[in-house]
């Protein structure tokens, strides 16, 4: 990646031009000149490309017209959001954007990011390509175009009711679960369950393995339970040696208090080794999780290939680093065989088909 403006929300990705030289390329029209604006009313024309699905083409009208901000009323399906749109002449007149306000994105309304707004992260692109190496033509992973075979998933969520818990790791900062289809399919089914029960009361255990298969805003990325490995990094809790300390204080006066805990520093990259080989990911996703109004935590959920992590790899490290201390290493040097063997067993009717 180049350059990535959140505020914006676009990100230029720097790709070997042999992969897209047989590509029709779509033209910005950066270079000077005024650019398109919007009308109250206008029609205008979004392509989306959903994570997993064909790309779609959508009819809108602008909604809301503002400088940064414009609004219309596609019905692009969910997590297709960043495709280009075009005016009623054929040119580029923006890309789609999520919107933040609740009452627009359940009736699936998009903001526009203007094309003069992506001209401006684009110019800052073309800059840092003068600085950085260029990118290797090697090909990176996709997901597997074959679905998981359905029987075989029913089956292995019905065998393994009551043990659908991820499978587990811990460096000192952060836990990390691997996420199987079986796992995101069980927690599906437990939920259905659960509703259909009215209301029936979950376990400790299928709480917690709801907790870890509940994706914010990738949700819908999962709701078919794509043939994928998923491993998520969370924060681990804390109590700082402050927090440690009055709480000692205050047990000497006669007052117990329970434990303060707060989040560690939050995720930002993880490497997975098979071998001594980096194996890379899919998707790098991240997860923003709400505490309150003015907090929130960081998590990785990152997605690899479903034989990428085996047997094969004869040891499996994976590499962590936080938010607070980019350069620190917080190291799991070696997952257990045993957790390996488990998730490459349940990626077994997959392998077969």
């Amino acid at each position: 990646m180049l350059v990535a403006d959140r505020v914006k929300d676009v990100a230029v990705l720097w790709i070997d031009p042999a992969i897209a030289a047989s590509m029709r390329p779509v033209p910005l029209d950066c270079a000077g000149g005024p650019k398109p604006s919007f009308e109250n009313g206008q029609k205008v024309v979004a392509i989306g490309a959903p994570l997993r699905g064909q790309k779609e083409a959508s009819v809108g009208n602008v909604l809301r017209v503002e400088p940064h901000d414009s609004v219309a009323d596609f019905r692009l399906a969910s997590g297709s959001m960043g495709g280009p749109v075009f005016g009623s002449r054929g040119a580029v007149v923006g890309l789609t954007s999520i919107l933040e306000d609740d009452d627009h994105r359940t009736s699936r309304d998009a903001r526009i990011v203007p094309v003069e707004d992506v001209c401006g992260v684009l110019g800052a692109a073309m800059k840092s390509m003068q600085t950085l190496q260029r990118p290797a033509a090697a090909h990176l992973p996709v997901e597997p175009l074959q679905t998981f075979p359905t029987d075989a998933l029913d089956a292995a969520v019905k065998r393994r009711q009551g043990s659908l818990s991820p499978f587990q790791v811990s460096s000192s900062d952060f836990d990390v679960a691997f996420l199987t289809p079986v796992h995101v399919s069980g927690a599906q089914h437990n939920t259905n369950q659960n509703s259909r029960g009215g209301g029936i009361r979950a376990s400790v255990a299928q709480a917690r393995q709801a907790a870890l298969t509940e994706f914010g805003d990738w949700s819908e990325y999962f709701a078919d339970v794509p043939p994928v490995l998923a491993v998520r990094v969370t924060p681990k809790l804390a109590e700082s040696f402050w927090t440690t300390i009055a709480r000692g204080a205050a047990y000497t006066q006669g007052v117990a208090l329970p434990p303060i805990k707060h989040f560690k520093p939050g995720f930002l990259r993880l490497q997975a080794f098979c071998g001594d080989v980096e194996v890379t990911p899919i998707h790098p996703f991240t997860l923003e999780q709400r505490l309150s109004e003015t907090d929130a935590i960081r998590e990785g959920l990152y997605i690899f290939d479903p034989l990428a992590l085996g047997p094969h790899c004869k040891s499996v490290k994976l590499v962590l680093y936080s938010e607070k201390e980019p350069k620190k290493q917080d190291i799991i040097r070696a997952v257990d065989p045993q957790t390996i063997e488990r998730i490459w067993q349940d990626f077994a009717p997959f392998r077969d088909r």
